[in-house]
């Protein structure tokens, strides 16, 4: 509960992040361009009952390699 992880999967290492149910996850793209792709092991949760948090949380201090990220309007 309330733990980080933070994992740099790329076209070397190929990593797959296996994340639990219930459990909030967070991407970076640290290029132009990248390809980001999930599956889930349950039904989609629509937006409005989906858990949010804000990137830059002071309560979870995440560590994150830029300062001024381009978000989606979602994360603004």
């Amino acid at each position: 509960y309330r733990n980080v992880q933070t994992f740099t999967v790329d076209d070397k290492n190929r990593y797959q992040v296996l994340v639990p149910r219930g459990c909030v996850n967070a991407h970076l793209c640290l290029t132009d361009t990248c390809v980001f792709n999930y599956k889930l092991t349950y039904g989609y949760v629509q937006q409005q009952d989906q858990i949010t948090l804000k990137w830059n949380d002071p309560e979870y201090k995440i560590f994150w390699p830029i300062k001024e990220p381009i978000l989606s309007l979602r994360d603004s």
